[in-house]
């Protein structure tokens, strides 16, 4: 089981917080532990809500004439984050696409936690791109014993479903002593493991196939 991070601003928390952001007249909502997003594009349990932990539903999304177009959630606890961004699908082939969504991803690390996040790992199986990202000293929740950040590391799906291209990801469930940058294949599995779990529990509106 992983270790718990210090988070000071998460324990100021108090019981369950949900902070919507984002200027569109669409917006996601939340109901009975479940996230639905705007236009009611998805739905998904939200992480870590039945555990009593305090957890904040972050989400934003950009639109073209009342037509969802990109969107992102965050379920940001002490524990760790789960995130999905999804994107209109452009008519190109499926690996390009999912190739595109990567790179947005891995700009985004880049740009934030870390200039120097990289891919440690990434194939494409079953009309799916599994990744893991690591950017070094990008966990900005965590110290080590010396006072630095410790090195995020997320696990990631990416996957097309309707209009849209999705990046489900998660914090790597990792003990504090695991290391970023080990790719052995047990590690591996384990991290397609939890991201998979995470991918199975979204319900997709029927009128987004």
């Amino acid at each position: 089981m992983r270790t718990l991070k210090n988070n000071l601003f998460l324990l100021a928390f108090i019981g369950f917080a949900t902070a919507m952001t984002g200027c569109s007249s669409l917006q996601g909502k939340v109901e009975n532990d479940s996230y639905v997003a705007p236009a009611g594009i998805f739905s998904c349990p939200i992480p870590y809500s039945k555990l009593a932990h305090p957890v904040q539903v972050q989400d934003s999304v950009d639109e073209q004439k009342m037509y969802v177009t990109a969107g992102t959630v965050r379920f940001v606890s002490y524990i760790g984050t789960y995130r999905i961004d999804y994107m209109v699908a452009h008519k190109a082939p499926l690996e390009d696409e999912l190739n595109r969504m990567l790179n947005i991803q891995l700009d985004w690390y880049q740009k934030i936690p870390s200039p120097n996040a990289y891919m440690l790992h990434q194939e494409f199986n079953d009309d799916q791109l599994f990744a893991v990202l690591v950017a070094p000293e990008g966990d900005l929740s965590a110290l080590n014993g010396y006072g630095k950040h410790l090195d995020l590391c997320r696990t990631m799906l990416i996957f097309e479903h309707g209009y849209y291209i999705y990046a489900v990801s998660a914090d790597a469930n990792d003990s504090l002593e695991a290391k970023s940058n080990d790719k052995s294949p047990e590690r591996l599995k384990s991290l397609r493991k939890q991201v998979d779990e995470f991918a199975r529990t979204i319900k997709f509106s029927t009128a987004t196939n």
